[in-house]
């Protein structure tokens, strides 16, 4: 919402009204089909995990074609 509100200019007003309408929205739903937002620490491990990831594939890739690069091939 923030970066909406900050891309399209929107008052205080239209963003406090697109928050009443979402939330509106969001009590409607039974609760078994609610999806709660991660948290922010649950992002920044999943990011990390993803990047120790490519880290760890990319330095395998890069040995292998190291290892190939010596032997000739």
């Amino acid at each position: 919402m923030a970066t909406l509100a900050e891309d399209c200019d929107l008052s205080v007003f239209d963003h406090r009204s697109v928050q009443a309408k979402i939330d509106g929205i969001a009590a409607g739903l039974p609760p078994e089909t609610r999806v709660e937002r991660e948290s922010d620490s649950t992002e920044i491990w999943i990011g990390a995990a993803l990047a120790g990831a490519g880290l760890l594939l990319g330095s395998g890739f890069a040995w292998w074609w190291f290892q190939n690069r010596r032997t000739g091939f």
